[in-house]
């Protein structure tokens, strides 16, 4: 590694200030984007495979389970859950689709962190902020990519992070308020960072309940041999700003909200701003189709398996008209005792509800 000293590399940053470009179209720089930011894969209001097409309800009959009060203090009696189905292309840049996709994709990360987590501790959330004099390489197109996540990895390495997933991020999203305070564009502006979410190798316990990590102390981490002492002596070489950040509340929430504003490559068809390194290394940790199985869907109120369902009332192009309605429940029989929700014929694990209470 090159040793610079803080005045060189703070050069190194102005150089590239100067002719710093500023972002005019919505969040793009180059071959770069934020997800959502493309075409609707599927926009033919005529084709039964568009994007955001309702198709159908999922949903749990099972009303003699439902005779219960739940915690927000609602008595479920003789309701049926209910949820729309709608269809998904799960690709980023969707803009109908793309939450669907970073769902799925934080679903999968989620199992395999867990995993990883049973032998490695717990899993922190990490933000790598590449130094501006490094930015000019990512405008090399596929390959300067590639150089950068190469560059990431071996910064992560000398902080410690033996492994974990790591999600590009190319844009900030800048407030008026920010944007005149930082001196940056309002809206989003071209800043490279990763999200990691890793496992460090003597964890960050220590770190995190040390009295002298602290805005007012931080010169007395310099000595430390733990993460915040190893970030700091690092970055006195290579302009890298690494910090592990609170203590996340969801593993699943966390890898999601992330995910909805990463950055991709659009001309790159299979681009992934997902990617797994050391420890969590594809070929490193390899896990069984099992682990990988989709857990099924279960209701809200009886943790029964939902299954697709039929309506049989008179109102259903109202509920199929308010889209803004993803999930709802109703009443399982109309008032002469007659079914409004059934099993689907033909859909898997069908059943009858039985009637009543």
């Amino acid at each position: 590694m090159v040793e610079r000293s803080e005045l060189e590399l703070q050069g190194l940053a102005d150089a590239y200030e100067s002719s710093f470009p500023v972002v005019e179209l919505w969040a793009k720089h180059g071959i770069y984007s934020v997800v959502g930011n493309g075409e609707i894969t599927n926009d033919d209001p005529d084709s039964p495979k568009r994007c955001g097409k309702f198709y159908g309800f999922v949903g749990c009959v099972h009303t003699e389970l439902h005779n219960k009060t739940t915690l927000d203090g609602v008595n479920h009696r003789g309701m049926a859950y209910v949820r729309k189905r709608f269809r998904r292309c799960f690709n980023p840049r969707c803009p109908k689709c793309m939450k669907a996709w970073a769902v799925r994709e934080a679903k999968s990360a989620t199992r395999r962190i867990e995993r990883a987590s049973v032998k490695y501790g717990l899993a922190e959330h990490i933000i790598c902020s590449t130094p501006k004099f490094e930015y000019p390489m990512f405008d090399e197109g596929y390959s300067g990519y590639l150089k950068g996540r190469g560059r990431l990895r071996e910064i992560l390495d000398s902080r410690g992070v033996i492994g974990g997933l790591e999600i590009f991020h190319g844009f900030r999203f800048a407030s008026r308020k920010e944007s005149r305070m930082k001196g940056v564009p309002f809206g989003w502006y071209w800043s490279v960072h990763w999200h990691i979410l890793g496992f460090l190798v003597d964890g960050y316990s220590k770190c995190r309940s040390c009295a002298h990590n602290c805005n007012t102390e931080r010169d007395h981490c310099r000595a430390c041999p733990s993460f915040e002492g190893r970030t700091r002596r690092a970055f006195d070489n290579d302009g890298w700003i690494v910090k592990v950040l609170d203590k996340r509340k969801t593993l699943i929430g966390t890898i999601y909200y992330q995910l909805n504003h990463a950055t991709i490559i659009s001309s790159k068809r299979r681009f992934h701003p997902l990617t797994w390194f050391g420890v969590c290394a594809i070929r490193v940790m390899k896990l069984d189709k099992a682990d990988f199985k989709e857990n099924p869907e279960l209701c809200p109120i009886c943790q029964s398996e939902c299954i697709p369902l039929t309506y049989l009332g008179f109102d259903k192009a109202r509920i199929v008209k308010e889209v803004w309605i993803k999930e709802f429940e109703e009443q399982a029989f109309d008032k002469d005792g007659l079914p409004v929700w059934v099993p689907k014929v033909g859909g898997s694990s069908a059943y009858y509800c039985g009637g009543g209470e």
